[in-house]
C-alpha cells in the first residue's frame, strides 16, 4: 500500500520506527497506528469528540458571533429549533360564553389579548390545548349553538386577521377530546360522542390537506376530559375520567404508527378538565376539577421515561375548563371557570419550579376554549 505526502516521499510497507514525520497525509489511513501530529492544531484521526478543542463551541443562540470558530450539531438544531420554530403568540378560540372569539396575545408581553377574527360557528368543549401547525391554528370538534355536536374541524392563519375557514372533519362528531400535533399531523384522543358514554379512539388529520380525519389506533381505555401533549415523535394525554374513574393516568402513542396507547406513569393525582402544555422534553397537566373543588397545582412528567409525575409550582388561580398555549420555554393558560368565567391570562416557565404569574386579560371572559400557539 502506498501512502504520499508532501514532501513527495513514499512510504511501501510497514513503518515500524518511531519519530516524527513532516508533511500532511493523503490516503484513507489503514494500517497506520500510534501516530500523534506534532501540529497542536491538527484532529488526531482516532478523536471521537471535540470536546477539547476550543474552537469548537456550543451555543444555541450564537451569541459570540464568532468568525474564527465553528458550532456543535447539537447548537445547530437548537438555534434553529429555538431561534426559528418556538412560537412568539399564544392563541385562544371559541368557548362557552366566548362563542366565536379568537384571541391573540405575545409570549414575550403581558397585555391584554387582541381580537384575531373568528371561527366559522360557535364551539366550545372541544380540547384545551388546540392542534397547531407551524402556520396555523386547527379547532377539533366541540359543541355549536343550540348544543349540537360537530365533527368540523376549523383552521386560521397565524399571520392574519380572518375569519377561520373549514379544514375538513373528524370521522365522527367529539367533545371533551384531547389534542396532540405532530409537524404535519393533528390528533384527536378519546372523547365522547352523542351515541356513547366516552370513546377509546384517537383519530389523525393532516395539516396541508383538507380531507376527513382517519383511525390512527385506540387508548388502552375510553377516556375524555383528560388534557393533550406533545414530543417530537409521540402523542400523549394525562388525567381525564376512565370508564368512570376519574384517573391520574399517562397514556403514549408513537405519531407514525397506528397501534394502541400505551402506559406513561400516572401524575400526582386524579383530575380532568384542566388542560395541558408540552415543552420540548416534558408534559405538564395544569389545573382542572378534583374532590368536588378546582385546583391551581401544574405537574410535569419526562416524555423520555415512565415514571410518576412532580409538582411545578401552581396558577395564580384555582380553575377547571381552561385552556393552554405552549413555546419552547414557557406555558399559557386562559381563562377558566372560577366560579363563573374569568378572563385571566397567566404564563409560567418551564424550567423553573415557581407560581404562575399574571399575563395579561382576555377580550371576553370564557371557559371551555382552545388553546394554539405559533
Amino acid at each position: 500500500m502506498s501512502y504520499e505526502f508532501k514532501s513527495d516521499v513514499k512510504v511501501d510497507g510497514d513503518i515500524t520506527s518511531t519519530g516524527t514525520i513532516s508533511g500532511a497525509f493523503y490516503g484513507d489511513g489503514s494500517g497506520l497506528t500510534n501516530i500523534v501530529p506534532t501540529d497542536p492544531d491538527a484532529i488526531p484521526t482516532t478523536d471521537t469528540s471535540t470536546s477539547g478543542y476550543t474552537w469548537v463551541i456550543n451555543e444555541y443562540d450564537f451569541s459570540s458571533e464568532s468568525q474564527t470558530k465553528v458550532p456543535t450539531q447539537k447548537s445547530i438544531k437548537e438555534y434553529i429549533t429555538y431561534e426559528t420554530l418556538s412560537p412568539s403568540r399564544a392563541f385562544n378560540s371559541g368557548g362557552n360564553l366566548r362563542l366565536a372569539t379568537i384571541d391573540k396575545c405575545d409570549f414575550a408581553s403581558n397585555v391584554t389579548a387582541v381580537d384575531h377574527g373568528d371561527l366559522t360557528v360557535p364551539r366550545f368543549y372541544s380540547s384545551g390545548n388546540g392542534c397547531s401547525s407551524s402556520t396555523q391554528g386547527y379547532q377539533v370538534g366541540g359543541i355549536t349553538t343550540g348544543g349540537v355536536n360537530v365533527s368540523d374541524i376549523d383552521k386560521f392563519k397565524f399571520s392574519s386577521n380572518t375569519t377561520s375557514s373549514s379544514h375538513g372533519d373528524l370521522v365522527g362528531t367529539m367533545i371533551f377530546q384531547a389534542c396532540a400535533s405532530s409537524r404535519t399531523h393533528g390528533f384527536s384522543i378519546g372523547g365522547k360522542r352523542p351515541d356513547t358514554v366516552k370513546t377509546d379512539i384517537i383519530e389523525k388529520f393532516d395539516f396541508s390537506s383538507n380531507t376527513t380525519a382517519s383511525d390512527h389506533g385506540d387508548l388502552t381505555e375510553k377516556h375524555l376530559y383528560q388534557n393533550g401533549h406533545e414530543s417530537d415523535t409521540q402523542g400523549f394525554f394525562s388525567g381525564g375520567v376512565r370508564v368512570s374513574t376519574i384517573t391520574n393516568t399517562i397514556e403514549k402513542f408513537d405519531f407514525s404508527s397506528n397501534t394502541t396507547a400505551t402506559d406513561h406513569g400516572d401524575i400526582v393525582n386524579a383530575r380532568y378538565i384542566g388542560s395541558g402544555c408540552s415543552s420540548e422534553t416534558q408534559g405538564f397537566n395544569i389545573a382542572g376539577y378534583r374532590a368536588g373543588a378546582d385546583t391551581k397545582d401544574i405537574h410535569v412528567f419526562d416524555f423520555a421515561s415512565n415514571t410518576t409525575a412532580s409538582n411545578h409550582g401552581d396558577l395564580v388561580t384555582a380553575v377547571r375548563y381552561n385552556s393552554t398555549s405552549s413555546s419552547f420555554e414557557e406555558g399559557i393558560s386562559f381563562g377558566g371557570i372560577n366560579t363563573v368565567g374569568i378572563t385571566d391570562i397567566e404564563k409560567f416557565d418551564f424550567a423553573s419550579n415557581t407560581t404562575a404569574s399574571d399575563h395579561g386579560d382576555l377580550t371576553v371572559a370564557g371557559y371551555g376554549s382552545s388553546g394554539m400557539a405559533g
